[in-house]
Parts: structure tokens; C-alpha cells; sequence
């Protein structure tokens, strides 16, 4: 059986009075600071958790930060949830599934109908890719890019932007950027601008 020591435990309690003074009269207004320590040792393991919460903040505000016997510590954690974060990993798992590295993550946003990760492939071509609700719906294009960037994104659409080269360009030099904007048409994702070509003999090319 395994035998859990409490350690110690500390609970303090401050108060912090801040006081706002007008021309005729002062208003006092006080916030109590609770801080929580509890540190469990269990076999040879410890691990110590510290909480901080305002009485007076709205409710759902909490911060805490966890630390165990190897020093480490944990990333604050809210209680409002990690949702966000969550969809956002279980998106860029979808796009390692597919044999790309996410490089750009901003427009993915749960909140939003259509979301964007801009990923790079093993032989450092990119590509865009889409999710509607969560659900991933494709690429951008077929074959990958040489380069693209994120210019802008909203609930349902993203500009996107291709590097495009002539056909004796290096890859390091772009002649110039081209924005093609993706938006959601009764479901279905669809360009709103002609898409560079992907041929390197085309006169302007995204490779």
C-alpha cells in the first residue's frame, strides 16, 4: 500500500485596499487576495500546488501553478477550460498525419466557421489547410507552394499569399506576393481570385 505524507499545508489571506480620492469626498474600495500552498509527498515524489484567486474577480477567474519534485513547472491553467487549445492541438496532429509541420497557426480559431494552418512539407513546400468546425476539409491547391503567408482571416474566409517567381528565378527571390482570398459559399470553400500557377515554365509561378 502506498502511503501518502501531507507535508504541509498554508493558506494566506490578504487584503489590499485601494483608495480613490475626488474633489469632495474618498471611496475606499477593498479586494481580498486569497493564496492557497499545499505541498503532498507521496513515496519518494512532491509535488506542490499554489493558488491565487480575488474575491472580488468574476467568477470562473482562477489561477494556479503546480511544481514537482524535479522542479518543473506547469503553465497556468484557467478554470474557463482550455478548449481552444485543445482544438488547436487536435488540428495540427490532423496536419502531422499528412506529413506536414505546422508553421503558422493564428488562423485557427475555434470560434470562427473556418479555420487555417499554413504547414511546411519535407522538402520545405507548403500548404495551406483548411477546417470548417473543426473538421478538416482539404488544401488549398493540389501540388504545395513554394512559399505562402497568412495576410488575413475571418469567420469564413482567409487570404492567403503566394510567392511567385519567373522562370529563371531562385527561390530565395520572389518577384512579388499574390493574394488569392478563400471564402465559404454555401458550404463549399472556394478562391475568390485566380490561384498562381504551379508550373515552373509559367511566367509567373508559385512552384
Amino acid at each position: 500500500m502506498r502511503r501518502i505524507a501531507l507535508v504541509g499545508a498554508a493558506l494566506t489571506l490578504g487584503a489590499l485596499v485601494a483608495v480613490a480620492a475626488g474633489g469632495c469626498g474618498s471611496s475606499k474600495k477593498s479586494v481580498a487576495v486569497i493564496t492557497e500552498t499545499q505541498t503532498v509527498t507521496v513515496g519518494t515524489h512532491t509535488t506542490t500546488t499554489t493558488t491565487t484567486h480575488a474575491a472580488t474577480t468574476p467568477a470562473g477567474t482562477h489561477t494556479s501553478t503546480q511544481t514537482d519534485g524535479s522542479g518543473g513547472v506547469s503553465a497556468p491553467e484557467s478554470a474557463g477550460g482550455s478548449g481552444q487549445g485543445s482544438a488547436l492541438s487536435a488540428a495540427e496532429k490532423t496536419v502531422q498525419s499528412k506529413g506536414y509541420a505546422p508553421t503558422v497557426t493564428f488562423g485557427y480559431d475555434p470560434k470562427n466557421t473556418l479555420g487555417v494552418i499554413i504547414a511546411s512539407g519535407p522538402q520545405k513546400q507548403m500548404q495551406a489547410f483548411f477546417f470548417v468546425n473543426g473538421r478538416y476539409i482539404g488544401t488549398d491547391t493540389k501540388d504545395p507552394s513554394a512559399g505562402i503567408t497568412l495576410l488575413g482571416h475571418d469567420d469564413t474566409s482567409a487570404t492567403l499569399g503566394y510567392a511567385v517567381y519567373g522562370p529563371n528565378d531562385n527561390l530565395c527571390c520572389p518577384v512579388k506576393t499574390v493574394k488569392v482570398t478563400y471564402a465559404l459559399d454555401n458550404g463549399k470553400l472556394e478562391p475568390q481570385n485566380d490561384i498562381p500557377s504551379a508550373s515552373p515554365d509559367a511566367p509567373l509561378s508559385r512552384r
